[in-house]
């Protein structure tokens, strides 16, 4: 208890009883010391009370719902880290790359169609040519970082894992069995097609972002050994992420979200259960086969997302 001047002693700090102080808390009336007050518009407050006030202000949000954070690119630096970290990974073990990309039926008899679903996100962060993986990052930090500080963290990390099984789904569902795909551009393409609408809606500009998707898209459609299937499987689902961000109801915006989220996702896994079994029905999970060798495998086939 801290003792009032002049009564039993110099007044001490209600938090440390062995500090000496005479400054009150201007709400509460409590000494506080140093490391407890806060300033105020007049005088200081110690920490609860602070607190207290703070609980009942409505804290900023994004235009999505999201929190606001000082740090509103952090989300996309960590991607960024983690395709960097798996490309150098790849360059030092040559046989991480086939254990991890897209394919339906794979060497180590863990293809997607055998069982291997990790495949569908593992593939979305793996690259193995250094332009490709330089071409992506890029996009990803000019659109990244935009999207992150509209939708926030939470949603937008989900947004991109959904939108990187979105363009893996699209993959495996048109490309031929056997064919191998790897690289984020599906996510990133999702990334784009998510931004498009919720600054549309909002009342941005999207000029330039069409303008950067039609870049982008052209490749695809005009190499070969791009897969634009995955391109255009995550475009779609950011567009349907977008549409739900930016169009939920805001009663509840949360839980719409979240179930929005969950649809599109059980909607990609039904479409993956699809053509799993209708793969092993008419490939068969005994196969045999020899996979293209992994210098190849983005120079000849139809496979580079």
């Amino acid at each position: 208890m801290a003792s009032p001047e002049g009564l039993g002693g110099p007044p001490v700090c209600y938090r440390h009883p062995d500090r000496e102080t005479y400054i009150r808390c201007g709400r509460c009336g409590r000494y506080i010391c140093p490391d407890d007050m806060v300033s105020a518009a007049v005088g200081f407050q110690c920490r609860e009370c602070v607190r207290a006030g703070n609980a009942g202000v409505r804290q900023p949000r994004t235009v999505a719902g999201g929190g606001l954070r000082a740090d509103t690119a952090v989300v996309t630096k960590v991607i960024i880290g983690i395709n960097v970290a798996v490309f150098l990974a790849v360059q030092v073990s040559t046989q991480l790359l086939p254990r991890l990309w897209l394919a339906a039926y794979a060497f180590d008899g863990h293809g997607v169609a055998q069982g291997g679903w990790y495949r569908l996100i593992t593939g979305a962060f793996l690259h193995q040519q250094t332009f490709h993986i330089a071409m992506n990052m890029f996009v990803l930090w000019i659109f990244g970082r935009p999207l992150e500080a509209q939708l926030g963290r939470v949603r937008y990390i989900g947004t991109y894992l959904i939108c990187a099984l979105g363009g893996s789904t699209a993959s495996y569902l048109f490309n031929a069995p056997f064919t191998a795909s790897l690289g984020a551009s599906g996510a990133v393409f999702g990334l784009i097609g998510t931004l498009l609408v919720v600054e549309r809606r909002f009342g941005a500009n999207t000029g330039g972002v069409l303008i950067y998707l039609a870049i982008l898209l052209l490749p695809g459609l005009l190499i070969s050994n791009v897969d634009w299937h995955g391109h255009v499987g995550g475009l779609i689902t950011g567009l349907a992420l977008g549409v739900l961000f930016a169009y939920a109801p805001r009663a509840r915006r949360a839980a719409w979200h979240v179930a929005g989220a969950v649809a599109v996702t059980v909607v990609l896994a039904a479409m993956i259960g699809g053509r799993t079994h209708h793969l092993n029905d008419t490939v068969g999970v005994a196969v045999n086969f020899v996979v293209p060798n992994v210098d190849e495998l983005c120079g000849e086939l139809h496979s580079c997302n």
